[in-house]
């Protein structure tokens, strides 16, 4: 009983030091999950599923910036147009997990070759508080400095998230049509008209693109040894670099 206890206590203590030094490599995946399931929402409640093949990054599209707002309105059982799976506080960078990570959403609508909602997970950015639409995808900004801290932040929480789901679900984040945004999820054919969220780094002059991002994913992928083509089923190393509120979805 003596030599199993202490075999139990290594394994423990060999499993911890593995994580702390994929955290002394870098930074770890700086990113709290927050379960904020919208359970009366009409799309939680149709209770459909999906295969996961892919992630699509939006962006909200007007100046509301937090998380728990969002939730909030759309938690109704009246609000039948949309639903997300999650949305990205632009003030703290928390990510507030909305469905299931294997629910079918309503984030993208459908274009010409069907409906990403099918194969995609669909995550919302909040925007600055400091734009003001005046149309279209176009905005004015009374504050640029602090719409661009509030826009890096979420861009930083959607790269971490990002490589935790392409962990989970054994996704390439570099090969084509697995990591879109909106606007490019409508070029594909498999998306509405939109425009996000590229608009929204373009008009704040930031050097930010889809392209970028894809790499950036990748990138803590490798730092952190969370290959897309191999998935820890016990999930320890995955703890050591990302911070949860609960487990739900």
């Amino acid at each position: 009983m003596a030599w199993q206890m202490a075999f139990l206590l290594a394994v423990i203590l060999l499993s911890g030091c593995q994580g702390m030094r994929n955290v002394k490599r870098g930074k770890p995946l700086d990113v709290v999950i927050k379960p904020s399931i919208l359970e009366k929402n009409p799309c939680y409640k149709a209770g459909r599923k999906i295969e996961v093949k892919g992630l699509m990054l939006h962006s909200v599209g007007c100046p509301a910036p937090s998380g728990e707002r969002w939730v909030k309105s759309w938690n109704r059982e009246d609000y039948g147009r949309a639903c997300v799976h999650g949305f990205i506080d632009a003030h703290t960078g928390v990510v507030y997990q909305t469905l299931p990570w294997d629910h079918r959403g309503w984030h993208c609508a459908s274009g010409s070759k069907g409906s990403g909602n099918n194969t995609h997970i669909g995550v919302e950015m909040c925007e600055s508080q400091f734009l003001k639409y005046t149309h279209g995808a176009t905005f004015t900004c009374s504050n640029e400095e602090a719409s661009r801290e509030m826009a890096l932040r979420t861009y930083r929480s959607a790269v971490n998230l990002f490589a935790y789901l392409c962990h989970q679900y054994h996704l390439n984040p570099l090969e084509e049509g697995v990591i879109v945004s909106h606007a490019e999820g409508n070029k594909r054919g498999i998306a509405s008209a939109h425009a996000d969220p590229e608009h929204l780094w373009r008009q704040l002059k930031m050097p930010l693109t889809m392209d970028g991002f894809r790499k950036e994913v990748a990138a803590k992928l490798r730092l952190y040894n969370l290959p897309f083509w191999k998935r820890l089923d016990d999930g320890r190393k995955a703890r050591h670099v990302i911070r949860h509120y609960g487990t739900r979805g």
